[in-house]
């Protein structure tokens, strides 16, 4: 494959960091589009050198548009136990909680206030040893 045809790989560098820990966190762009502009094709396919690279990256993207972010789950390596293969990071509001801690028959206190609504915002990576970065299975920016 052609160095040129290739994706662009996804890197936070310092400018960018800099406007996440700052006030100018709604002029972001990926690619030359705004953080609310952003569709799923816009970034399904898409390359990350690190898992910490596209963790930064949705985090910053969650933060422009408003919702908090929680991990669904991180897989490792069968072999080696230590490098990531695919990591899901969803809005904190996706889901609902389960019925048996709503309404359970035992309880001492009252059930905390429901605060999840079935968000479907989701972000998911995996492992392409082939190119050794992280390609964006899945990501849904409906909130």
């Amino acid at each position: 494959m052609d160095a040129s045809n290739e994706p662009p790989i996804f890197d936070i560098d310092s400018h960018s960091q800099s406007l996440v820990n700052g006030n100018d966190i709604n002029h972001l762009q990926y690619n030359e589009i705004r953080f609310d502009k952003l569709s799923s094709e816009d970034l399904k396919g898409k390359e990350f050198k690190t898992v910490e690279d596209s963790d930064a990256f949705y985090y910053a993207y969650a933060k422009a548009m408003g919702f908090d972010v929680r991990s669904d789950y991180k897989r490792f390596s069968v072999c080696t136990k230590d490098k990531v293969t695919s990591r899901r990071l969803l809005c904190s509001a996706q889901g609902k909680r389960r019925e048996e801690y709503m309404n359970g028959k035992k309880r001492v206190r009252r059930p905390k206030k429901e605060t999840r609504f079935n968000c479907p915002c989701l972000f998911k990576v995996s492992y392409c040893k082939e190119k050794d970065s992280y390609i964006v299975d899945d990501f849904i920016t409906e909130y």
